[in-house]
C-alpha cells in the first residue's frame, strides 16, 4: 500500500480527523491527506515545502499561520510538529533520561495533534479537531504506523 493511502485510510476513519502528515525529522512533508467533509482528499507533496513562508514563519507556533490555512498547507503542520519534535525529544532523553520520543499528543484551543513516529527519522501527524474521541486515533495511528514502518 501507498503511504498515502495508508492516511486516507486513517483520516477517514475518525471522525473529526481533519488531515494526517508524514515529515522529516528536517521539517518537509513528505506525503499528507488532508480531509474533506468525511470524503479525505490526497495530495503528495513533491518537493515537500508547498510554502515555505508558512515554515519560516513558525507553522504551528504562529496562530496566522494555522488560521490561514496551516491545516491544509502540510509544510506549515510538518515544520511546526518537527521543532516541536526535537524540543520533546531533548526534554525525554538529556533531562529525564527516558530515551527517544515515540508518541505525543497535544491540544490547543483549536485542535488535538497526535504524533507517532516512524523511525529516527520519520513521523506522522494527525491533526483532529478538538471534540474528536483522540483515544480512538491514538490507536488507528499506531496500527498505520506499524504498517508505514513496512514501507520504510
Amino acid at each position: 500500500m501507498e503511504l498515502d493511502e495508508y492516511l486516507k485510510d486513517t483520516v477517514g476513519r475518525v471522525h473529526g480527523a481533519m488531515a494526517a502528515v508524514i515529515f522529516g525529522s528536517d521539517g518537509i512533508a513528505v506525503s499528507h491527506c488532508i480531509g474533506n467533509g468525511g470524503q479525505p482528499t490526497v495530495s503528495i507533496s513533491a518537493g515537500g515545502l508547498t510554502n515555505p513562508a508558512a515554515v519560516s514563519a513558525g507553522g504551528l507556533t504562529n496562530p496566522a499561520a494555522v488560521s490561514a490555512g496551516g491545516l491544509t498547507n502540510p509544510a506549515a503542520v510538518s515544520a511546526g510538529v518537527a521543532d516541536l519534535l526535537r524540543m520533546f525529544d531533548d526534554v525525554s532523553a538529556e533531562l529525564l533520561g527516558c530515551g527517544s520520543l515515540r508518541e505525543i499528543t497535544f491540544s490547543t484551543n483549536s485542535f488535538t495533534y497526535v504524533v507517532s513516529r516512524i523511525n529516527h527519522e520519520y513521523s506522522v501527524a494527525l491533526v483532529l479537531r478538538s471534540e474528536a474521541a483522540s483515544g480512538k486515533a491514538k490507536i488507528l495511528l499506531r496500527r498505520a504506523v506499524s504498517e508505514i514502518r513496512k514501507e520504510f
